[in-house]
C-alpha cells in the first residue's frame, strides 16, 4: 500500500527555519514585529489621553502619527545596536562571512521590524488609499536583505551597523509632530531640525567611517597572516 503523498508541513517549515536561521533569530524577528504592533497600539491610546491635538487630527493622520512613534522609537533601537555592533568590530572569520549573536539577532530583529511596516504601509494603502510608494520600496528592500543575509550567513557586520542611519528616524517624526502641533515657529523645531540635519550628515559619515574601518581590518588580518 502506498503511503500519504509528500506534504511541506509545519515541521518541514520549523525544521528548515531551525537549520537556516537558529530559533532564537526567529524569536528576535518575532518580537520585533509584535512590539511594534504593541507600540503603534499603545501610541494611539496614551496621545489620545495625553495630547489634545492628537484628537483633533482625521485619521489618517492619527495613523500616521502613531506608525511614527513607532518606527522613530524602533528606528532609535536598531541605531544603537548599529553601533553596537561597529563597536564589537569585524567578526573573525571575516566581513563577508563572519557573524556573532549580536549580529544575528540585529538582523534578525530588523527583520520583523520591516515586515511590520510593510503591513503597516499596506494598511495605509487598503484603508486610506495612500501609497506610500518610497517608504513600500525602503521596506521592501529591507525585508529582501535581511532575509538573504539571514539565510546565506553574509554580510551581517555590514547589515548591522547600516542601522546607524536609523538615528534620523526619530527626528524625522518629532519634526511632524510639532508641525501638526503648529509649534513649526518654536524653537523646540529649530532645535529638531539641527538635530535632524546632524543625524542625516552621521549616515553619510557612517558610510565613509565604514568603507575606511573594514578596509583597515581586512589589511590588519591580511598583515598577522603574513606573520
Amino acid at each position: 500500500r502506498k503511503g500519504p503523498p509528500a506534504m511541506f508541513t509545519v515541521v518541514d517549515i520549523s525544521q528548515y527555519l531551525g537549520e537556516h536561521f537558529g530559533f532564537s533569530v526567529i524569536a528576535a524577528a518575532i518580537t520585533a514585529y509584535f512590539a511594534s504592533a504593541v507600540l503603534h497600539l499603545a501610541s494611539g491610546v496614551v496621545s489620545r489621553l495625553l495630547a489634545p491635538t492628537y484628537n483633533t487630527l482625521p485619521l489618517i493622520d492619527q495613523e500616521r502619527w502613531s506608525s511614527g512613534i513607532n518606527r522613530g522609537t524602533v528606528g532609535l533601537f536598531l541605531a544603537m545596536h548599529g553601533v553596537a555592533a561597529l563597536y564589537q568590530g569585524i567578526p573573525d572569520n571575516d566581513i563577508a562571512h563572519g557573524s556573532s549573536e549580536l549580529l544575528q539577532h540585529t538582523a534578525g530583529f530588523a527583520l520583523g521590524f520591516f515586515v511590520f511596516e510593510t503591513r503597516d504601509s499596506l494598511n495605509m494603502f487598503y484603508a486610506h488609499g495612500i501609497v506610500e510608494e518610497t517608504l513600500m520600496k525602503h521596506h521592501i528592500l529591507g525585508i529582501v536583505l535581511y532575509l538573504s543575509t539571514l539565510l546565506t550567513g553574509c554580510y551581517h557586520f555590514l547589515v548591522c551597523i547600516v542601522l546607524i542611519q536609523e538615528f534620523s528616524a526619530p527626528f524625522v517624526h518629532i519634526g511632524w509632530i510639532l508641525t501638526k502641533c503648529k509649534l513649526d515657529n518654536h524653537w523646540v523645531w529649530d532645535l529638531n531640525q539641527v538635530q535632524s540635519s546632524s543625524a542625516c550628515e552621521t549616515q553619510g559619515e557612517t558610510h565613509t567611517f565604514t568603507d575606511k574601518y573594514t578596509e583597515r581590518g581586512r589589511r590588519g588580518r591580511e598583515g598577522e597572516r603574513e606573520r
